[in-house]
C-alpha cells in the first residue's frame, strides 16, 4: 500500500470523482489520515505528514482512529455497501464520459451489471417504480 508521493501536510487531495455538492474541507488529523490511507500512502509517511501538519496531535492514535475507520467500515450490512458501491460506479461513469474514458465507462457499466447480478433477489421493479411514484 505504497504510492510513489508522500502525503504533503500542506494538501489533502480529494477523490478525482466528486460529488455535488462538495464537502468542505476540514483541518481534523483523523480525516487527513484516512485520505492518505485511502490514497495507499504508507504508514511511515503517514506519521511524519501527522506530525508536520497537527504538532499537537498524536500521530499514532490519530493513525490507531482512522485504522478503527476501517474495521467498522468492513461491519456494514451488504445492502448499504452494495449501495455505495452502485452510486460510486454511476460516479465513476459520469467522470469517465466527462473525459472521453469509454473505455473506463464500460468497465463501470460491467461493474454496475455485475453488482445487479449478484443482487437479484432485491426488489422486483414493478415494487421500486411504484415507490418512487410516493
Amino acid at each position: 500500500m505504497h504510492n510513489q508521493s508522500k502525503p504533503s501536510a500542506s494538501t489533502t487531495s480529494s477523490s478525482p470523482v466528486s460529488a455535488e455538492p462538495s464537502i468542505p474541507e476540514k483541518t481534523d488529523p483523523f480525516v487527513d489520515a484516512w485520505k492518505w490511507m485511502i490514497s495507499g500512502h504508507n504508514k511511515a509517511d503517514i506519521l511524519e505528514a501527522l506530525a508536520e501538519k497537527f504538532p499537537s496531535a498524536n500521530p499514532q492514535e490519530v493513525m490507531v482512529r482512522a485504522l478503527e475507520a476501517f474495521a467498522v467500515a468492513v461491519k456494514e450490512p451488504k445492502e448499504i455497501i452494495d449501495g455505495y458501491c452502485l452510486e460510486a460506479y454511476r460516479g465513476i461513469y459520469q467522470k469517465c464520459l466527462d473525459t472521453g474514458d469509454y473505455s473506463g465507462a464500460l468497465s463501470a457499466i460491467k461493474e454496475i451489471a455485475r453488482l445487479n447480478e449478484r443482487n437479484k433477489s432485491q426488489m422486483p421493479v414493478t415494487d421500486y417504480l411504484t415507490a418512487l411514484k410516493k
